[in-house]
């Protein structure tokens, strides 16, 4: 289901959608630690295929994560950050 997902992040016609599938999915299926890592080792895969704007997008969801986890994603911000700082180090100026 999240591979679907995020493949929608690839059209702009259809990134409000995956956002919204996104949220649902780490609302009722993110329940432990192990889905979380899943969760967060699926955002953090790219490929040279990727577009700049599905790059933005897959970072957005970190936000989207922070509003629907909030305080039980602190143990996992070492993680994020760090794959948000290798995304800067990509020089891509859409992120």
């Amino acid at each position: 289901m999240l591979l679907l997902s995020l493949s929608k992040l690839a059209d702009s016609d259809t990134i409000a959608t995956a956002h919204t599938e996104v949220r649902e999915l780490m609302q009722v299926h993110i329940v432990n630690t192990e889905r979380m890592n899943c969760f967060l080792a699926s955002l953090s895969e790219s490929n040279e295929y990727m577009k700049g704007n599905q790059k933005k997008e897959y970072v957005k969801l970190y936000g989207e994560a922070a509003a629907v986890f909030e305080e039980a994603l602190g143990p996992f911000l070492s993680k994020i950050m760090g794959y948000i700082g290798k995304r800067l180090k990509d020089n891509d100026q859409s992120l």
